[in-house]
């Protein structure tokens, strides 16, 4: 798949810009169920992650603004404002995946199901051997909590939230104030899903085995050894699906653009 590709087709004209399979995956499904007579300009998850060009592409996130003509709906994940203005200022309307719930929560849940997956295939010990730590307890967080409870594993949260720690102990949850010097020891696994500095490169490195997976896109633990990043989770695992599940959302958006008229 090329950075820009067209489809035609039933009196509607899909604009894609970037590449992967997630991407594809979501085009052929819009295409499939938009009704006729619309114009879609769909965009990467995330769409860009220097805030000028468009993600894995070298197009500038301007000449996406000048493409809007008219009612065309741009489907993005993490629009920028000035983006977003100059794409309504031409008369198109948003479609933006990081202001969506369902979306979020959908991409959460297949971010945890392929990391505890990888933990599966790359431990070599059954899930009731290890012990797991797992950094903020957003989304993600969340359902890490679920699944490696579910299999068995012993797990430990770490959070600088007062009301999640108070929470989770109700639940007799292993939780800890991550703030200042938690204690890591005991740990097999530590999954960080929190995008600002919990921890330090300095404040892991006295904790010899612990292997340290990051799903945040953070650099502040890019001193660690043996530091395994594992980004953008759907994309990689789940690409078809994740596409599917962002295109439900985009046909979903169109159908309420229908309803109001826009």
């Amino acid at each position: 798949m090329t950075e820009l590709s067209v489809t035609k087709g039933n009196y509607m004209e899909i604009l894609t810009y970037g590449n992967g399979e997630r991407l594809a995956a979501c085009s052929s499904l819009v295409a499939r169920g938009a009704p006729s007579g619309c114009r879609i300009i769909i965009l990467p998850i995330p769409t860009t992650r220097d805030g000028k060009t468009v993600s894995g592409t070298d197009i500038p996130l301007s000449d996406v603004v000048s493409a809007t003509e008219g009612e065309t709906l741009v489907c993005g994940y993490g629009l920028p404002e000035d983006m977003a203005s100059g794409i309504v200022a031409r008369g198109g309307f948003i479609y933006d995946g990081a202001l969506d719930e369902e979306l979020i929560l959908e991409n959460a849940r297949l971010t945890a199901q392929g990391t505890v997956g990888w933990l599966l295939l790359n431990t070599g010990r059954s899930p009731s051997e290890l012990a797991v730590g797992i950094v903020g307890y957003g989304r993600i967080g969340r359902e890490l909590l679920r699944l490696l409870l579910f299999l068995g594993c012993t797990v430990r949260v770490y959070s600088s939230s007062e009301r999640t720690q108070r929470e989770l102990s109700e639940l007799e949850i292993d939780v800890r104030d991550s703030r200042g010097s938690a204690d890591l020891s005991g740990l097999d696994i530590l999954i960080n899903t929190a995008p600002a500095p919990l921890f330090s490169a300095k404040s892991l490195a006295k904790y010899q085995g612990l292997k340290v997976v990051d799903l945040a896109s953070g650099e502040y633990l890019a001193g660690v050894e043996g530091l395994i990043k594992l980004p953008s989770v759907p994309e990689r695992y789940f690409a078809v699906g994740a596409g599917r599940a962002y295109a439900r959302r985009i046909l979903c958006r169109l159908c309420e653009s229908s309803e109001r008229g826009e």
